[in-house]
């Protein structure tokens, strides 16, 4: 049994969805500490310019050390609507754009005090068009120790053998600390085969709703082909 990770982020890129896909048990940390400038509260799409950045303003002023249930969102600055209409105006005329953005819409519309309440919608929304089922988070689990030994105590709970990390990772995580505990590690290169794209030349690793804007239905065969390969 193979089991994947990954912190519960704004508009999730590719690489989180493939993980999720590749794994037998995937599992979401939305207990950790809060950390800026990371995909928790942003995520890239693809403009007529190139890439850009969505980034959802959080309250962190102060607040140092603050996990990820604790982060609310600065109600003083109107990202929603600049949200909003980032993607009505780069995805307005991709394949799909009816097919999900009338669901995000919605979201976008609603009231949302904290970080993770609005990651979480957004992620089930988006998990629904790739038929995959709500998966696992660090908050329901009673997961003991930290770094490697909270993944340890995370592959004993779920009864599985190996951890599947992104190769960026491979640095950080040490195989011979997995196996003395009787774990295996994997580091592979979470990469989404080129699909089609506007604006000129392939972006890799966007948010995901770069992939199901341009090929819709499609989406999660893209996605179940890239890992096969």
């Amino acid at each position: 049994m193979k089991l994947a990770a990954s912190y519960l982020s704004y508009l999730p890129n590719l690489s989180f969805f493939l993980k999720w896909i590749a794994s037998d048990v995937f599992i979401i940390a939305d207990d950790y500490q809060y950390v800026k400038h990371h995909y928790i509260n942003r995520t890239k799409i693809k403009t007529v310019a190139g890439e850009a950045w969505l980034t959802v303003p959080v309250l962190s002023k102060g607040r140092q050390g603050q996990k990820m249930s604790q982060v609310e969102l600065n109600h003083h600055l109107k990202w929603q609507s600049k949200h909003r209409r980032s993607l009505e105006t780069n995805y307005t005329y991709a394949p799909y754009f009816p097919f999900l953005y009338d669901d995000l819409n919605e979201i976008y519309a609603a009231s949302w005090k904290c970080l993770p309440e609005l990651n979480k919608e957004l992620l089930f929304c988006l998990a629904s068009y790739l038929r995959l089922s709500k998966p696992l988070f660090t908050s329901d689990l009673n997961l003991q120790g930290n770094g490697e030994g909270k993944l340890f105590a995370m592959l004993s709970e779920m009864n599985c053998d190996a951890y599947l990390a992104d190769c960026s990772f491979q640095g950080y995580l040490s195989e011979k600390s997995f196996e003395e505990s009787g774990f295996s590690l994997d580091f592979i290169d979470f990469k989404c085969k080129e699909y089609h794209q506007q604006f000129g030349a392939f972006a890799p690793n966007l948010s995901i709703v770069d992939l199901l804007f341009n090929e819709g239905p499609e989406s999660f065969s893209i996605l179940k082909n890239s890992i096969a390969s």
